[in-house]
């Protein structure tokens, strides 16, 4: 079939390469498969919204050549095998017709990107594609949770070795118990494994187990992928705390589910504290899921909306879809972004938890056709090394 990119070269059939896909927690997923799966307690080669990593070392990727380049130097250097996160961009465009996939992990299935897709059965459509083009002998790995997974094995061909994992009595691997602290994540199965990770929260957990059964697919041993999860390297920009009291932490939450699970990480982890959130919506996205998005957010103590990646849009126009959705809670609405963050810091208490969500590991915010640099890790830091002094 006609895709928007070229044909694999002949090596790539050479590599085991794995595709993650899902609305959210594709790239926690990929991040953390790519460390259960490495054979010298490393990571394999793995694509995710970070850059193209490989051997210790993140390289932003903008060209499928590009790509392509890297794997081929990542190849000649002896890897057997890849984790790719893929977007439903591009599956729509064809990455799984021309690339050839051994494995597929699907995550999740929530509203988001109907400005690209208009519908959300075009969304799943664009997201089945990686599994669709399995070939016989490969495998699948499927959240028995989400009722999308019924309609993906639907297209699963003949031949695949499908997994699943869950908290129900229909998963393969099922999830009784999910621990979180300050210190990451542990995950106990029906069978008796117990699964730590570095990660905070219990989404993450979830996601360690689909990475978990994928590693077993790929050919490592169960206890052997374990181990590599709980030393995977730390994962930029996903609740990961910057400063300890008050915790401030940045995450790139911004769906509503995954600002949901966000809220609701940073509840348990408060222990008694207030929650606050910082956030916005970006420009030229789907302005339909500003609403739930603002509501998911609206769970904390203290809401403060500001600037995310206006691009062309009025950040006063989004910021005004963002208010709406929360009328009859008092809501501040504060548009630089660094005045948003300072503004969040100066009354919060020592167990307090601020999640400055959306951006994550980004390090530009983008207004009208300006990339200006920004971080909201640096930016935090900024604020509290002025004020406070880590304990």
């Amino acid at each position: 079939m006609p895709t928007g990119f070229p044909a694999a070269p002949a090596w790539a059939r050479d590599l085991c390469s794995v595709g993650v896909t899902g609305t959210n927690g594709k790239t926690s997923t990929s991040w953390m498969l790519a460390a259960a799966s490495a054979d010298d307690g490393g990571m394999l080669p793995v694509l995710t919204t970070l850059g193209f990593t490989a051997d210790g070392v993140t390289v932003p990727l903008a060209e499928h050549a590009v790509f392509v380049e890297r794997m081929k130097r990542a190849y000649d250097a002896g890897a057997r095998a890849a984790v790719l996160e893929m977007t439903s961009l591009s599956l729509a465009n064809g990455a799984a017709a021309a690339w050839p996939f051994l494995g597929a992990v699907f995550t999740n299935f929530t509203r988001d990107h109907l400005d690209i897709h208009a519908t959300a059965e075009h969304y799943l459509a664009s997201k089945a594609q990686l599994f669709v083009h399995l070939e016989a002998g490969a495998f699948a790995v499927l959240n028995a949770d989400d009722p999308a997974s019924s309609l993906l094995e639907e297209v699963i061909p003949k031949g695949v070795r499908v997994h699943r994992y869950g908290h129900g009595e229909g998963a393969d691997a099922r999830i009784v118990d999910v621990s979180v602290s300050w210190e990451g994540t542990t995950v106990r199965l029906g069978d008796g494994t117990v699964l730590s990770i570095p990660l905070v929260g219990r989404h993450f957990g979830v996601n360690a187990v689909a990475a978990w059964i994928a590693a077993q697919s790929m050919g490592t041993e169960p206890s052997r992928a374990a181990a590599r999860l709980a030393s995977a390297p730390p994962l930029s920009g996903r609740f990961e705390r910057v400063w300890p009291g008050p915790h401030v932490v940045v995450d790139y939450a911004h769906s509503p589910d995954a600002m949901g699970k966000t809220v609701a990480t940073a509840r348990h982890l408060a222990r008694g504290g207030g929650v606050t959130v910082v956030f916005g919506a970006a420009g030229g996205t789907d302005p339909g899921h500003r609403p739930a998005f603002a509501r998911a957010a609206g769970s904390a103590d203290r809401v403060v909306i500001t600037t995310d990646n206006p691009r062309d849009e009025d950040p006063t126009v989004i910021a005004s879809h963002l208010r709406a959705a929360l009328e009859g809670r008092e809501v501040e609405v504060v548009l630089d972004r660094r005045e948003a963050i300072e503004a969040a810091l100066r009354e919060a208490k020592e167990d307090d938890v601020v999640v400055l969500a959306g951006k994550g590991h980004e390090t530009v915010q983008i207004i009208g056709r300006e990339r200006r640099p920004w971080c909201d890790r640096e930016a935090a830091l900024d604020v509290l090394g002025r004020a406070r002094r880590p304990r």
